[in-house]
């Protein structure tokens, strides 16, 4: 930082300058932050004064949603009219005004020296959790790295997530597979019952004609010796 050569110092000392730094950057931060109120307040006066017409509008994050939204949207009735106000005014739907939030945003100088301390306190945190239960780990590494403010947090989660998917789509189909195979060999052996079944009733009446005739040509011969 302030470019100097940190890597004969102490801990301390390097802590001392990063904390000087800070502060010598608050006066920037404040010139800066000053200046942007001014260019967005025009920017705001702008945009609400040339903005009057009916326009459609697309919100579009890559990972949470998509959405439209129409900004001085006239009203009108079932029958195609004008509604309007009191006053004899057309009504506007989302037309665009300046107004007070209950939003406060606050400059803050970024330092990477609390941003190491939390991942330090996060890889502690890992290392006692994922022996004990590594299934969690897919929940935990997305915490860790919003924590720390990276900026792989949103592909790191996307890919995490596909994963998962893949993983019980994977599971979904060895179950159905096995089911098949279940379902098959029941057949199999329904069939080979049913074909053992067959058999031993062709067997049984084979036997039955075979004794019939034998039966028959006991009986003639008996009939001869008489």
């Amino acid at each position: 930082m302030l470019g100097i050569a940190n890597n004969r110092l102490s801990g301390d000392a390097m802590t001392e300058r990063k904390n000087a730094g800070i502060v010598s950057l608050y006066s920037f931060i404040e010139a800066c932050t000053s200046f942007e109120k001014e260019i967005f307040a025009k920017a705001i006066s702008l945009i609400c004064h040339y903005f009057d017409a009916e326009q459609v509008f697309r919100i579009v994050d890559k990972n949470d949603f998509e959405r439209y939204f129409t900004i001085n949207e006239i009203q009108k009735n079932e029958n195609g009219e004008f509604i309007r106000d009191e006053k004899g005014e057309i009504q506007i739907k989302n037309k665009i005004n300046v107004k007070y939030y209950d939003i406060r945003l606050k400059n803050i100088p970024k330092t990477e020296g609390k941003r190491d301390e939390r991942f330090k306190a996060w890889a502690e945190i890992i290392k006692t959790i994922l022996p004990i239960m590594p299934q969690l780990a897919s929940k935990i590494l997305p915490l860790a790295f919003e924590d720390t403010d990276n900026s792989a947090y949103r592909d790191i989660k996307e890919i995490i997530q596909n994963y998962e998917e893949e993983e019980k789509s994977e599971k979904q189909n060895h179950k159905m597979q096995l089911k098949q195979e279940r379902y098959s060999l029941e057949n199999q052996y329904l069939q080979a019952k049913i074909s053992n079944e067959k058999a031993k009733a062709l067997n049984n009446v084979g036997q039955a004609n075979f004794q019939m005739r034998k039966d028959n040509l006991m009986g003639k011969r008996t009939d001869l010796n008489k």
